[in-house]
């Protein structure tokens, strides 16, 4: 396909944004969510358990996060990443029972799960691992399950995971197992690709299926940051729609020690803040809500509030990466705005920098004064007249805050 353009690097991000939206046209109520996963806390399958999924929904839904995504350990199959020696990343139809609920740690299967997810209005997805035996060959038993999981308990987002292929006929297939998912469920439910290693589909295969698991990260290992995190959300906003990447942001007062003496160590920054570095993507609650401290659950729960009344409106804007590129010295953030509308929404990020203030170059607004009203964060209201460049200059108090805002035309 060839894209013509207009406007230099903000014309270039709009277009291929609005190419991306073109073969996935946006549902509110089913794309713009609050994702969770509880492997980040690096537990494995070892706490997967009904009572254990039934404290992650209390938790959920206490702070706001739309969704429960039990990882691997909910099937009655062991893979090979389970705390139990022996298990297979592929040929699990080799077993026809592979992908019933575990009957140890769900006995009574989903409908306690399912009933209580009801109740709070929780969305439900699930860690999923598409055989990829002789090149996906049973692919549409696969799908076969996912969409009785869809069709009988509610399931609407799926993980593939474990993804690896060497031929032509095995992304073939495994391309069918994504559509046959979704054109089986009419579109309801949606595919979360991993694409965190081996051979796997990329940035611009299966845009109509649904969205992009971007990275593993863990504290564990020594390996999350916030701002670099941050820094790969910002460099592929410039071709990827941020509205298909699901990022993550982890539970900080895990593992505190790894980072002693690190100014930019995930400990450093409030857990809203954590959460504002990903918020124009799709938020990915990586870790066990149910175990987070009472401090995290109020920081987490007040940006949430703060977010959901907008956030519809901030997916159907283009959403560009403004300010210096992340770097934990920065200023830098990003904005989303619909073409031709006299308002839009900033997020910008004072890192661990001694300037007080950021120029911040908005694309698509017009000349004119402009009043920013706060959402959330350390800034206050100020109002600022943009020029043709569209350059706006912000304050924050103090290092590692930022700042969530309403921008609207005054004259």
């Amino acid at each position: 396909n060839t894209l013509v353009y207009r406007d230099g690097r903000a014309g270039r991000i709009r277009a291929l944004q609005d190419y991306q939206r073109h073969l996935r046209q946006l549902d509110v109520a089913r794309d713009v969510i609050i994702w969770h996963n509880n492997w980040g806390d690096r537990n494995k399958d070892s706490k997967m358990s009904e009572a254990f999924l039934l404290a992650e929904l209390e938790a959920i839904a206490e702070v706001g996060i739309d969704q429960l995504h039990p990882d691997d350990g909910w099937e009655k199959g062991v893979t090979s990443n389970s705390v139990v020696p022996g298990g297979r990343w592929q040929n699990q139809w080799a077993d026809p029972d592979f992908w019933q609920p575990h009957p140890e740690r769900l006995p009574h299967g989903w409908a306690p799960i399912v009933a209580a997810a009801r109740e709070k209005g929780v969305k439900l997805g699930l860690w999923y691992n598409v055989d990829a035996y002789d090149d996906y060959v049973n692919w549409e038993k696969d799908v076969a399950v996912l969409l009785a999981l869809h069709r009988d308990w509610g399931f609407s987002y799926f993980k593939f995971d474990a993804i690896r292929f060497t031929t032509k006929k095995g992304e073939e297939n495994l391309l069918k197992a994504m559509r046959g998912v979704v054109e089986g469920s009419q579109g309801r439910a949606s595919i979360l690709l991993d694409t965190t290693a081996g051979i796997r589909p990329g940035y611009f295969q299966g845009i109509p299926y649904g969205f992009i698991f971007l990275e593993n990260r863990y504290t564990d290992w020594h390996k999350y940051w916030p701002h670099t995190t941050m820094r790969n959300l910002w460099q592929l906003a410039e071709f990827v729609d941020p509205r298909r990447l699901v990022v993550e942001y982890l539970n900080n007062e895990r593992n505190q020690d790894k980072y002693a003496g690190d100014p930019l160590a995930p400990g450093a920054y409030s857990p809203d803040y954590l959460f504002a570095t990903v918020m124009f993507a799709n938020p990915l609650s990586w870790f066990e809500v149910s175990c987070l401290s009472a401090a995290y659950k109020a920081s987490l729960k007040g940006i949430i509030a703060a977010y959901k009344p907008h956030r519809a409106k901030i997916a159907r804007g283009n959403i560009f990466p403004i300010g210096e590129e992340p770097s934990g010295l920065s200023w830098t953030g990003f904005q989303s705005q619909v073409p031709g509308e006299p308002e839009g929404y900033m997020i910008v990020f004072r890192e661990w920098t001694e300037r007080p203030t950021g120029a911040f170059q908005l694309s698509y607004v017009a000349p004119g004064c402009y009043r920013f009203t706060a959402l959330a964060g350390r800034g206050g209201d100020f109002t600022a007249e943009a020029d043709e460049t569209g350059v706006v200059t912000v304050a924050l108090p103090e290092k590692q805050s930022y700042g969530f805002y309403l921008y609207q035309q005054e004259r």
